[in-house]
């Protein structure tokens, strides 16, 4: 029983690692390159991209124009996928800290079916993550951009219907360090 015992505990984290690699394996990671870095998604199929810009990294004042965005064109997607029962998420993650040592992190998502509209992104401004009170210049930004991509199988021949979705994730992450 104990040697079952520790090849079932061996097998599950397995099982778990595994499953972790596989979700977050499509990540990549960007060094932040002043003052913007945009990175595309997919060059080749569509105009999808996350950005991140800075140049005031409120040392002087406290003010910044630091800002995290993710963009896509929803009619890209529905050339690749068709036009049926198709959702398009975007979502901007920014994780910012500060010279105090005190952090802020902030997500925004913005999504759309394909009939319904053109463009869809998700912006952060930087200004939020400012102290008010006190003057804290930012050391330190991390930003996560993600598209989810949710379509349907098609559950009859008559008609689509959302029984069986599946969802295409794409995931940058663009940072700096001082």
């Amino acid at each position: 029983m104990k040697k079952f015992k520790k090849t079932l505990t061996l097998f599950l984290a397995l099982t778990i690692c595994a499953s972790f690699c596989t979700l977050n394996g499509n990540a990549v990671w960007y060094n932040f390159q002043a003052p913007t870095t945009t990175v595309f998604f997919d060059p080749d199929e569509t105009g999808a991209y996350a950005e991140v810009h800075i140049t005031d990294w409120a040392t002087e004042t406290n003010t910044t124009d630091l800002y995290a965005q993710t963009y896509a064109d929803v009619h890209d997607y529905e050339e690749i996928y068709g036009s049926f029962l198709i959702s398009v998420t975007v979502e901007t993650f920014l994780a910012v800290e500060l010279s105090d040592g005190s952090s802020l992190s902030r997500s925004i998502q913005d999504s759309s079916l394909v009939s319904t509209n053109n463009e869809i992104s998700a912006y952060l401004d930087g200004t939020w993550y400012l102290n008010q009170d006190d003057h804290y210049s930012i050391a330190f930004f991390e930003a996560e951009h993600d598209i989810y991509i949710v379509r349907y199988t098609r559950w009859d021949v008559e008609e689509w219907r959302p029984i069986i979705p599946t969802t295409d994730h794409d995931e940058v992450f663009i940072g700096h360090t001082s």
